[in-house]
């Protein structure tokens, strides 16, 4: 008996030794697996003269309500509210940006600090009413480099042209459902209306600029308390042959598309795009014409699905891309932010 209380006392130590050691690796693999914002507030640089400011800004809002994101016991849900709050990091760029958006609600976030285009009356009042403290000056520069764009028909946009089509594929009871891609369709069709806002954004060319770059509403959130003035600049590694995304996860080679649209699997992400005018437009003709040659075959799923199965599956050769991705990314990390971040400035 007593034999086998010390066998036990010695154990304990051991016992305490591997829990430790679970639990460390537990700490490590949430740490490198878990996606990260990457904003770290006590570190964001400080513009340069140097640096290349050249770059309009394009984003957008569509008002589909609330809905699920993510399996339903993360208990994850977006909010026109959620989106307005983030919104407001905008408020504080200080590139050219332009806004869509078929919401009054967000029309009215930017109404101090934005020209309405050709399908508004022109709108302008003092920033008083948000309390922030302006000259006339800078007041004036904000309402010339800040445009919203009010789309009152969701169907002039190729995206939701295939609504109609997205909505059959999801409704056959044998596609996976992921909320909300492959769920509701209306939010996969947003996912691919960046293409047709850039594309808009460039032959409109309200700002004159060299650079685009598609920048998601939400891609912020983590500065929106901030209410700093920011900038976006171009990296100085950028490739103007090439248009620059984030880099989330190694890819496979050679899957087979069903995978990668059914199995919701992912390479880039697709909160930003950046690149020169001509290089994103000859970018958005490809990616239309991968969008149909994937519908055709019953697949469709948001921009990230698409963008993998363009360059990285068994389908690249039939499409014969010819633009070139420039991959910025810090897989440690599996960060989702890192280019926008790379190229924040205050």
């Amino acid at each position: 008996m007593r034999h086998v209380t010390l066998m036990m006392s010695r154990r304990k130590p051991l016992v305490c030794v591997l829990l430790l050691v679970c639990w460390a690796t537990i700490c490590v693999t949430y740490i490198l697996l878990v996606p990260l914002s990457c904003a770290n507030p006590r570190n964001f640089p400080k513009l340069d003269p140097r640096d290349n400011t050249d770059v309009t800004i394009v984003t957008a809002f569509f008002d589909l309500g609330t809905f699920q994101k993510g399996e339903k016991l993360q208990n994850i849900h977006y909010t026109p509210q959620k989106y307005l709050e983030w919104a407001r990091a905008f408020r504080y760029l200080q590139n050219p940006l332009l806004i869509f958006t078929d919401s009054s609600e967000m029309e009215d976030c930017f109404r101090g600090a934005a020209t309405v285009s050709e399908t508004l009356r022109e709108k302008w009042s003092n920033s008083q009413k948000s309390g922030t403290a302006e000259t006339k000056r800078e007041a004036s520069e904000k309402k010339n480099r800040v445009k919203v764009v009010r789309i009152y028909n969701r169907t002039e946009l190729f995206a939701f042209k295939k609504l109609k089509r997205v909505r059959e594929i999801f409704a056959d009871p044998s596609y996976p459902k992921f909320h909300p891609n492959t769920v509701l369709p209306e939010y996969a069709c947003t996912q691919h209306a960046k293409v047709d806002l850039m594309e808009r954004a460039i032959l409109e060319d309200y700002f004159h600029t060299k650079y685009y770059a598609w920048i998601d509403l939400g891609y912020f959130r983590d500065t929106s308390s901030r209410k700093r003035k920011f900038w976006i600049t171009v990296p100085p590694a950028m490739d103007d042959k090439k248009v620059a995304v984030n880099e989330v996860r190694s890819p496979h080679h050679d899957l087979d598309p069903g995978v990668i649209f059914k199995e919701n699997v992912y390479w880039v992400g697709g909160g930003m795009i950046l690149g020169s005018a001509p290089v994103v437009l000859k970018y958005v003709a490809e990616y239309r014409r991968a969008v149909d040659f994937f519908m055709d075959r019953g697949l469709f799923n948001t921009d990230q699905q698409v963008i993998y199965a363009m360059y990285k599956s068994t389908a690249t050769r039939h499409l014969a891309v010819t633009t070139q991705l420039q991959l910025f990314g810090n897989k440690r990390l599996n960060c989702w932010f890192y280019l926008g971040y790379q190229c924040y400035r205050e």
